[in-house]
């Protein structure tokens, strides 16, 4: 149950929500480019106070749940209660700054902890040029933190920034990315007819030097971008390298994958095509190998009220895995009538190892929606999937086959139209 714009004086509005909910946050205090503070699935209410637009109050109370992944998705309660309590304003020169509380007591996936999650942004006044600064602090004394900057020049947009996150750092019921430091710049430059993107990434785990954990280097570089050639027509490519460096005995050998991929697409009279190749030189535990790919995806043209698409996959490695995967598959829906459409898929996948048995994947769907009566819908979905599972030390072959249908059935009682709230079009608080 969701009330939005409730006036409690010429300054302050108030929006309230009761029911299955996400815990209330500020996007300025758990987002950035590279890190995110994720909200938690609750039963039970929360509240949110503006005031002139400038200051916002939140406060969010509920049993933690989560929701059944089955067709039939449904609310499930779990052990434990989150509460939180928020506020962040911006002030004058341009500059904002929040602050978050979130307390976790009773629940199974996460210890019983506190944590204050605060940051402080400037933003230029034509907007060209933001920073923000982020820090996370727990009742268990761990903390992260990490910095963004974000600069349009002309067309170039340049973002960058540098984090530390200590180990087993606590943040609501959800997980947290965590025992990483590193710095990060990506820099794109957009025009009408063409684009190109240069990204560096520069991390490393195990800050705090423990010896009975693995610890590495990680370096990733790339550049991509794209062109169209002419009206129907465009290209592209991507040229990446991922360096591993172990720094102790526990995280192995060094380790890199330099990968060459490109592309081309073209509209024609049956449609819209799309071919693809990759190749990547792989160096793993002092093993050499490599790989490439081709990809061909076709979307075919052939009735405006039929989507069909095709593709056609070849992917071989050797060295490190010597494997061949050839891959076929289609989708379509077809709208027959206002009342009915059908829809489909299929996929084959034959996988040939050197040294292990081969096998062989099929998936089938198959779904049709019918309005039978003015107020009753039906739809009825067909899933049939088997699978060959890689043989075990004594040769032994798996098989798995899944078969699903689903039959729903809906009754509208009635239609209407939301109702336009008095001064919502200009702006106000009518």
């Amino acid at each position: 149950l969701n009330q939005y714009g409730f006036v409690l004086d010429e300054n302050r509005v108030m929006d309230n929500t009761l029911g299955v909910l996400r815990s209330s946050t500020d996007p300025m205090i758990t987002s950035s480019f590279r890190l995110n503070l994720s909200s938690t699935l609750l039963a039970g209410g929360q509240t949110r106070v503006s005031q002139d637009g400038l200051s916002t109050v939140y406060a969010t109370a509920g049993r933690i749940g989560r929701l059944d992944p089955s067709q039939l998705q449904g609310f499930h309660l779990e052990d434990g209660e989150q509460y939180g309590l928020g506020y962040s304003r911006q002030f004058a020169g341009n500059w904002r700054a929040g602050a978050q509380l979130v307390s976790v007591n009773g629940s199974n996936n996460t210890p019983d902890h506190q944590s204050v999650a605060s940051a402080v942004q400037y933003q230029s006044p034509d907007e060209n040029n933001r920073y923000v600064g982020h820090v996370l602090v727990d009742s268990e004394g761990q903390y992260g933190v990490w910095a963004d900057g974000d600069n349009q020049v002309n067309r170039w947009r340049h973002r960058y920034g540098l984090f530390r996150l200590e180990p087993d750092m606590l943040c609501s019921d959800a997980s947290v990315t965590d025992d990483q430091q590193g710095l990060y710049s990506r820099s794109e430059l957009r025009a009408p007819r063409y684009n190109v993107t240069v990204g560096t990434d520069f991390s490393e785990n195990n800050v705090k030097d423990r010896n009975d954990r693995p610890q590495s280097r990680t370096s990733n570089v790339f550049v991509t971008g794209n062109r169209r050639l002419r009206r129907q027509s465009s290209a592209g490519g991507t040229l990446s390298l991922n360096h591993v460096d172990p720094r102790n005995d526990l995280a192995g050998e060094d380790a890199h994958v330099l990968r060459l991929s490109g592309y081309i697409q073209r509209r024609f009279r049956p449609g819209n095509s799309r071919l693809e190749l990759f190749l990547a030189d792989i160096e793993d535990s002092g093993d050499n190998g490599n790989a490439y790919g081709l990809v061909w995806d076709q979307d075919w043209d052939l009735l405006p009220a039929l989507s069909l698409s095709t593709t056609l996959e070849h992917l071989q490695s050797t060295g490190l895995d010597d494997e061949r995967s050839d891959r076929a598959s289609i989708l379509f829906r077809h709208e027959v009538s206002p009342t009915f459409n059908w829809n489909g898929s299929g996929s084959y996948t034959r996988i040939e190892r050197y040294s292990r048995s081969d096998s062989d994947n099929y998936n089938a769907t198959l779904g049709a929606a019918w309005r039978f009566l003015p107020q009753w819908d039906a739809r009825l979905d067909l899933t049939w999937t088997r699978a060959e599972e890689d043989a075990d030390l004594l040769g032994n072959e798996f098989r798995e086959t899944e078969k699903t249908l689903l039959l729903s059935i809906r009754h509208t009682r009635k239609r209407g139209r939301p109702m336009l709230a008095v001064g919502r079009q200009t702006g106000g608080s009518g």
